[in-house]
C-alpha cells in the first residue's frame, strides 16, 4: 500500500474560537509569527464579550467575532452561526 502526501504550499487559513484567556490564541500566533506554524488567521470568535483573547486577536490585526450562545434559541443554531461565521471566512 502506497500512502500519498501532499506538500502545503501555502499557509492553513484557520479560525480559532476561544472562551477566555486567550492562551492558545496567543501561543499560535507566536509559533506563526516566529515561523514553527505556517498558518492565516482568518477570524478569531468568542463566546464571551469580554474575552482577553478578543485584544490578542485585534493586536494581530485578525478579525475578531463575538457570538453569545444565550442569544441563540438552541445548541443547533449556536453551531450553525458558528460554522457559517468559519464557512464565510474560507478557513479549512
Amino acid at each position: 500500500m502506497t500512502t500519498s502526501h501532499s506538500v502545503r504550499t501555502s499557509p492553513l487559513r484557520v479560525a480559532v474560537l476561544i472562551s477566555g484567556g486567550g492562551t492558545t490564541l496567543l501561543n499560535l500566533i507566536k509559533q506563526s509569527t516566529n515561523g514553527q506554524l505556517d498558518l492565516e488567521f482568518r477570524l478569531v470568535l468568542s463566546s464571551h464579550p469580554h474575552a482577553p483573547g478578543l485584544e490578542y486577536a485585534r493586536e494581530a490585526g485578525i478579525t475578531a467575532k463575538v457570538l453569545e450562545q444565550g442569544s441563540f434559541s438552541s445548541s443547533q443554531t449556536y453551531g450553525d452561526a458558528v460554522f457559517n461565521l468559519c464557512r464565510t471566512a474560507d478557513v479549512e
